[in-house]
C-alpha cells in the first residue's frame, strides 16, 4: 500500500490543465461506480478489474500527466497578453 501511495500525487493530478485532469478524474469515476455496482452484483471479477484499471489511470495522471498535457497541447500558463497599440 505503501508503494501505492508513493505513486500517487493528488496535487500533481489537481495541478494538470482542466482539458487533461476532469475528463481523467471523469473516467476515474465511472471505473469506481463499475466496481461499486458489480459488487453488489456478486461480480467479483469485474469488481476487481473496474478498480484496476481506475487505479491505473490514476498514477498514470499522477507520473505522466504533463506529458500527456504537452501531447495534447495544453498548459496551464495563463494566455500572454499582447500590448499592441
Amino acid at each position: 500500500m505503501e508503494l501505492l501511495y508513493s505513486l500517487v500525487s493528488p496535487g500533481t493530478i489537481i495541478g494538470l490543465p482542466w482539458q487533461v485532469s476532469v475528463p481523467g478524474i471523469i473516467i476515474v469515476a465511472f471505473y469506481m461506480m463499475r466496481g461499486f455496482f458489480s459488487l453488489f452484483k456478486f461480480r467479483l471479477f469485474k469488481a476487481v478489474t473496474s478498480v484496476f484499471w481506475a487505479v491505473c489511470i490514476i498514477i498514470i495522471l499522477s507520473q505522466g500527466g504533463e506529458a500527456i498535457a504537452k501531447f495534447v497541447g495544453v498548459s496551464n500558463a495563463p494566455p500572454k497578453l499582447e500590448n499592441k497599440l
